[in-house]
């Protein structure tokens, strides 16, 4: 790499992230999006401070920390990533595994459960399924019983218990974990399929071959391109379909965690009718949409020059 392109990227950097040293002498990264310049208030700001003089007593902080302030926004409730909630919907995969349960694709499913802040906690001797909140210890009681499973049933279900079973304080009364933006499949969450795809495929995986292959060769070919895999094409057409193995002959889904023999994942679709990757081509389809570069000029320094010039334009305009 050029000097010039080298000199350009450090600044590029320092735009983008400060640096601050601790008192433990580790270095901490600071991003610029959690903190805010203060709008300076007319008037007196802050209350009164008897130690400190009164030429000083108009002082305030100059950034707002974000983080603190959507905390108290949501009543001391903390943000609820992704992978809290894919570790709820396993537990009441693994948990519900010896009942017979027919999860409705919209109210009650451990997705909607999960999102919703409970978690598996056990299931008594009637077959029912008890949950448990983190936040206000409150538990519900859901029957799993198919023959009372009416779409009525499941509604009133949903608003009576899932809703209304949290405590008058309790930050999940009133919130549900944003599936369409942070669970379902857009541009905007894609990066999570990337980053589990391409920690999977570092990991040593030996797959016993089976007759189909679900993806065309060219569909195979581009993928390898992006992820820069030259292994075997079954682990990678496992991935982009959902699923991850976790036996020698047993795959598993990661966002809905059913599992399937290895030998019919190719020709049957044993998603839950919720999960994100239900569609088994979709994300295949948004991968080679999103990521259509020209392979062959991606090392070239003009291309990296062309590429540092317009993230440079974008944080100019900042």
């Amino acid at each position: 790499m050029d000097l010039g392109v080298g000199e350009r990227l450090e600044v590029v950097w320092k735009k983008l992230e400060v640096w601050e040293g601790s008192t433990r002498g580790k270095n901490k990264v600071i991003r610029r999006w959690r903190y805010r310049s203060r709008k300076v208030a007319e008037g007196r700001v802050s209350l009164w401070n008897r130690f400190l003089p009164e030429k000083l007593q108009r002082l305030t902080p100059l950034y707002d920390d974000l983080v603190e302030i959507a905390v108290r926004k949501s009543h001391g409730a903390r943000v609820c990533g992704l992978k809290e909630v894919l570790e709820r919907c396993c537990g009441f995969q693994e948990g519900c595994g010896s009942v017979v349960v027919e999860w409705d694709d919209k109210w009650i499913n451990p997705l909607s459960l999960a999102s919703k802040g409970w978690a598996f906690e056990s299931v008594d001797e009637r077959k029912r399924l008890v949950c448990r909140c983190r936040s206000c210890c409150r538990t519900i009681v859901v029957d799993l019983n198919p023959e009372e499973s009416s779409v009525y049933l499941r509604r009133s279900c949903w608003l009576n218990g899932v809703v209304k079973g949290h405590g008058a304080c309790c930050p999940w009364r009133n919130v549900q974990f944003n599936l369409d933006k942070e669970y379902y499949l857009n541009k905007s969450n894609l990066v999570h399929d990337i980053e589990r795809i391409s920690r999977a495929l570092k990991k040593p995986c030996n797959l016993p071959r089976t007759s189909q292959e679900p993806l065309s060769p060219d569909q195979l070919t581009q993928l390898k391109k992006v992820f820069h895999y030259d292994g075997d094409d079954q682990l990678l057409a496992l991935l982009v379909r959902g699923y991850e193995p976790i036996g020698n002959d047993v795959v598993r889904c990661s966002a809905c965690f059913r599992k399937a023999f290895l030998h019919n994942y190719s020709t049957l679709n044993y998603h839950e009718s919720w999960c994100r990757y239900r569609d088994e081509n979709k994300l295949t389809e948004m991968i080679l949409s999103a990521l259509s570069l020209d392979f062959e000029s991606c090392g070239n320094t003009g291309s990296v020059e062309e590429r540092l010039h317009n993230l440079e334009t974008y944080l100019e305009k900042l």
